[in-house]
């Protein structure tokens, strides 16, 4: 029976995964560089699922659902400063591509080369390449930016002009630190910084829509706005400055000199690009028709014409510029020859013509720019272009090798369709066999227990006692388990309330400390400020009378009266002097709650020690300063009682519960008194040497029958939230630690106090307590 049990459930697993697998998709991946070449162990992340990691060939594979088969959601982890930079899509062997690209972060500083001092809100730009946000130098020159995908360190210093302040820095003013990836620039002169601010707005809509994270180029060099719409700059001749924003368009711009800013009025771009050429139905068909050989010759051709004819226009274009020039040339020759001969030109006619040449010049400017950008942006497509073909070579390659992959896979699951068919056959041998053998098993296995019913019959007795016998045993150790773990139960509630409870009281004091030590660090701060104020006017005073020297004391020594009484010396003098006693004060205050506060925060000391209680009292009062000051009075009485074993920490607790409640307890004005004796006056002989700490107030008092049930764990008489009704139970613990017990005496509407006595050494208390008992045990005795 077993083994058909097993046989159902081994094919019922079988029909179970395949139905699964076929819920499910297995896509298959690849991480490469920009260069195509494979990424491994880099972690893949694709939407929810759980993430994978690449091979050593760069590939994985991950199993999604069938209804997304193309999921957008990817990234991946930063190994080797690699981020994710595109993925696509892709009919092959491997379907989904993801490249990944360099992004370094950089620091350095630019200085002055004279001075040897930070550039102070310093520009940092790169000349044609736009950087993810605008970057500034801090105080002390410093700066750090995140370079584009792609760019290196290296390419950053030797390949691409680094621009400060709108100007280049040459390269030999930029040294890079390798191992930090630090940039050191030096600039040529400390010149005076004039920042502008710019602001872009779409005019499309609201004027207080601002842009941000466009690219502005001003004057062929790429800025990012910032998030916030602005883009701060040091360029002297912004006004004149030529001006273009990616995607937009440039409809009006205002410029103001005084407030240094420029407002820009933009509209976005229409795409202009026509769209791509389609074939009809009849192209289509003879395109597949086609053999690959002369697709790809059709298709060069027709590069070669576009090529061939780009490379005309550009000589074409280079002809005519230079007919133009020569045209040009000519014509200002000859304007120069006119104007030296002519000698009747007045100072009017010679100032028209010197605007009319600032204009000429403005103009070759202009078309000087116009040129140069032409010129870069002409090197760029022609960059991109080698690129596009480069990458294209690499994907051809890539394909072949993809192809005989496929041609490899194709072979692998052939093979394995066969073993499967070979494994189906010798499966269903084998199940038949088993059948048989099965059911020959049951036959014996009757026969057997035909003859075996009665031996069994006498063996159920035996192990009827026997198993009665171990179900005892079993109960017993389950319940001695079940005793042990309810005593660590009790133990850890027991340590959680303790903690809890801790909690809880710092919780109440922690705001009041602030405050207490805020008050007398803030007038001390004040005071120092105002020392620094007076100690300069006296300074200044001093200088003037140090001035003064035998050659010119008849008019220094006038000028020194006349500080004098200027900056009022006497009242100066004063106000030091009260100033020195306030910030005198101050720091006393503060130290006096900082040493409370070290006495008072003992909280986790597990050991004993010996501790003055009346130190730790005026600790604890100070600490709850905050919340009794204005209101109640604290009368005290100490009767100076010497020093006890203790835990410190613990009693504070105590002291901070009980003056809590007392606090709680008076509404209104009121006073508490706090007093010590040695010995303890209410011990009744029951403690041979013991101190005695009361604390009673006038607040409302309580009840006989709140006085039975106050030392009850999470007993309260507060209102919901107000308490949590540890403080007195965690309290009461503490002091039968410490082999002491409290006293409560009250009545309603005339306050309560409570009574701690402790004994002066805890480990010879436990044993007069336990001859107490006895001696208390025996007469008890002897009366009845």
């Amino acid at each position: 029976m077993n083994r058909f049990f097993t046989i159902f459930i081994f094919i019922v697993s079988i029909f179970f995964c395949q139905h699964t697998q076929a819920q499910n998709f297995i896509l298959r991946g690849k991480v490469v560089r920009p260069d195509y070449t494979p990424v491994e162990k880099i972690k893949v992340f694709i939407e929810n699922y759980e993430a994978v990691e690449t091979n050593e060939k760069g590939e994985f594979t991950i199993s999604i659902s069938k209804e997304n088969t193309k999921p957008k959601n990817i990234r991946t982890g930063n190994k080797d400063g690699l981020v994710y930079r595109t993925h696509n899509y892709r009919a092959e062997n491997i379907p989904l591509e993801i490249m990944v690209d360099i992004q370094i972060k950089i620091t350095g500083q630019v200085v002055y080369r004279n001075k040897i001092k930070g550039v102070l809100h310093g520009s940092i730009a790169l000349k044609n390449v736009p950087v993810k946000d605008s970057t500034y130098t801090d105080t002390n020159g410093y700066f750090n930016m995140t370079l584009p995908i792609g760019l290196t360190i290296n390419n950053l210093v030797n390949n691409t002009t680094i621009i400060v302040n709108g100007k280049e820095v040459k390269k030999e003013d930029i040294r890079l630190l390798s191992p930090n990836n630090f940039v050191h620039i030096r600039l040529e002169e400390d010149q005076p910084l004039t920042l502008f601010t710019i602001a872009v707005y779409d005019k499309n809509k609201s004027k207080n829509k601002l842009l941000n994270g466009a690219k502005l180029s001003i004057d062929g060099t790429v800025y990012t706005i910032d998030n916030q719409g602005f883009l701060k700059i040091n360029i002297p001749d912004l006004k004149n400055s030529v001006l273009e924003l990616e995607g937009f368009k440039i409809v009006e711009r205002q410029f103001s000199e005084k407030d240094k800013f420029m407002e820009i009025f933009v509209e976005k771009v229409a795409n202009t690009l026509p769209p791509p050429a389609t074939k009809n139905s009849k192209d289509s068909t003879a395109s597949q028709q086609t053999p690959k050989n002369t697709k790809d010759s059709i298709s060069a051709k027709k590069y070669t014409e576009e090529i061939s004819a780009i490379a005309a226009d550009m000589e074409s274009s280079g002809k005519l510029l230079e007919e133009k020039n020569r045209k040009i040339s000519d014509n200002l020759e000859k304007l120069s020859s006119k104007v030296s001969n002519d000698t009747s030109m007045s100072p009017e006619q010679m100032n028209l013509i010197k605007k009319d040449i600032a204009t000429l010049e403005r103009t070759f400017v202009e078309n000087d720019n116009a040129y140069k950008r032409s010129k870069e942006q002409t090197e760029n497509l022609l960059s991109r272009l080698k690129e596009a073909i480069y990458q294209k070579d690499s994907l051809n390659k890539s394909i072949t090798v993809i192809q005989a992959e496929q041609d490899s896979l194709k072979l692998q699951n052939e093979k394995i369709k066969e073993e499967q068919k070979k494994e189906a056959e010798g499966f269903r041998i084998r199940l038949i066999a088993i059948s048989s053998v099965t059911a020959m098993l049951l036959v014996l296995s009757l026969v057997f227990y035909i003859f075996s019913k009665r031996i069994n019959k006498q063996k159920k007795e035996v192990e009827k006692t026997r198993n009665q016998l171990v179900e005892k045993v079993q109960e017993i150790e389950l319940k001695n388990r079940q005793l042990n773990q309810t005593l660590e139960e009790l133990k850890k509630a027991q340590a959680q309330l303790v903690s809890s409870e801790k909690m809880a009281s710092l919780g109440q004091l922690t705001a009041g400390i602030a405050h207490e030590i805020n008050n007398p660090v803030n007038f001390t701060y004040a005071g120092a400020l105002s020392l620094k104020t007076d100690f300069n006017e006296l300074i200044q005073l001093l200088e003037q009378y140090r001035l003064i020297s035998l050659d010119n004391v008849t008019t220094a020594l006038p000028l020194a009266k006349e500080m004098e009484k200027k900056v009022a010396y006497p009242e100066i003098r004063y106000e030091i002097d009260e100033l020195l006693v306030s910030v005198k004060r101050g720091a006393e205050r503060t130290a006096e709650i900082v040493k409370s506060l070290r006495t008072f925060s003992r909280l986790d000391e597990d050991t004993l020690k010996k501790a003055d209680v009346e130190e730790n009292l005026d600790a604890t009062l100070v600490m709850l300063n905050s919340q009794y000051k204005e209101r109640i009075e604290i009368v005290k009485k100490y009767g100076k009682i010497p020093p006890i074993e203790c835990f410190p920490g613990q009693l504070n607790q105590v002291f901070m519960n009980i003056l809590l409640n007392a606090i709680q307890a008076i509404e209104g004005n009121g006073k508490i008194y706090i007093s010590t004796s040695y010995p303890a006056a209410h011990a009744n002989g029951k403690y041979k040497d013991a101190v005695e700490i009361s604390i009673r107030d006038t607040g409302t008092g309580m009840s006989a029958e709140v006085i039975q049930n106050i030392f009850e764990p999470f007993f309260t008489t507060k209102d919901v939230g107000m308490g949590s009704g540890l403080g007195l139970s965690v309290s009461f613990g503490i002091i039968e630690k410490h082999k002491g017990e409290i006293k409560v005496f009250s009545e309603v509407g005339k306050g309560a106090e409570f009574a701690i006595i402790l004994p002066l050494n805890t480990i010879q208390a436990n044993t007069s307590n336990q001859q107490y008992l006895a001696t208390q045990k025996t007469s008890n005795k002897i009366l009845s």
